[in-house]
This record gives structure tokens, sequence and C-alpha cells, in this order.
């Protein structure tokens, strides 16, 4: 694995860890101007304690409109979707990488893919998706 491949992977990790520690389920907005966890999908009464399910709130306003649902639609149920869909890519990107051969040496590899140079736009992109830059990402 390449260490853009495992920057990324890392990055993934933590995002789930994330999300994990947020309940991992999903999130609703509702027109009291809180978002809430339905009490009945919370694991291992991990918002109970006294919450009830409640994630935050905001004012009334279009902004604060524009906040919860901003934030109920990137809940944690989301983002592990999410994390998941991007593993699935990062794999088809990195397993099986053809290796570029000059004079019997390795000269690059091509992305299992796509068939471009490593790293290919996809893995870029996905990269760019958790704060890893171009500048950072060769290897």
């Amino acid at each position: 694995m390449t260490d853009l491949a495992q920057r990324i992977l890392d990055a993934i990790g933590e995002t789930e860890r994330i999300a994990r520690d947020a309940c991992g389920v999903a999130w609703t907005d509702s027109v009291t101007a809180m978002i809430h966890v339905d009490p009945a999908v919370i694991r291992d009464n991990k918002l109970a304690y006294g919450h009830l399910g409640f994630v935050a709130s905001t004012d009334r306003s279009s902004l604060g409109d524009a906040y919860r649902r901003h934030i109920a639609r990137n809940d944690p149920d989301t983002v592990l979707r999410r994390c998941a869909a991007d593993r699935r890519v990062l794999s088809r990107h990195t397993t099986g990488a053809i290796s570029l051969m000059a004079d019997g040496r390795e000269r690059g590899r091509l992305c299992p893919a796509d068939h471009r140079r490593m790293p290919c736009p996809d893995l870029l992109d996905l990269a760019d998706s958790y704060g890893i830059t171009e500048e950072d990402s060769h290897g």
C-alpha cells in the first residue's frame, strides 16, 4: 500500500471512530429548532443520560435552519455509509496496482481501476475529501 493510500485509510478510520463515538445513528431535524436522536435507536444508552436523544439546537432564523439541516444530513449514520463507500473506492484504486517496469526496475505503478499512473485522479480526489492535499500525497 502506498503512503497516500495509507493516509486515506487512516483518515477514513478516524472519521469512522468519531461517528461511532457520536452514537453512530441517524439524527433528525425538527420544527422546534432542535436536532435529536430517536430514543428508540440510542445504542448502549450513550445519549440517554438526561438528554433523551438531544444533539443540538439553533435559533429559528433562516441561518439556524440551514445549520440544522446541514448537521442532520451529516449525522453519524450517514458519515459511516460514506466511509464504507470511500473504503470501496480506495480498494478499487489500490488493490492489484500494476508495476511499470523498465530496465528490470519499477518505474511507477498504474491504477488497477483506470490504468492511469498512480496516484490516479480519483485517488487524489478521495485524498482531497479528507484534507490530504496533492503536495502531501505523492507516494
